[in-house]
């Protein structure tokens, strides 16, 4: 995956394209290590906030099925 800008939120698409199951680990500022094993609900929160942001929905929503 290629980042260009917000590097710190490859997190999300990341869990979208994880399978059920999967461990995603990132880093939290003032938290530290998180910990998020991916399953429909976690894709359904990122699902919901990744609909929020600004841009080609269409398109980036036909990235992560390539």
């Amino acid at each position: 995956m290629l980042v260009d800008g917000e590097e710190d939120l490859v997190v999300l698409p990341a869990i979208m394209i994880a399978p059920d199951g999967a461990s995603v680990v990132y880093g939290q500022p003032d938290e530290g290590m998180v910990h998020v094993v991916v399953d429909d609900e976690v894709r359904r929160e990122v699902r919901a906030l990744l609909e929020r942001f600004e841009g080609d929905q269409e398109r980036f929503w036909s990235l992560l099925e390539e």
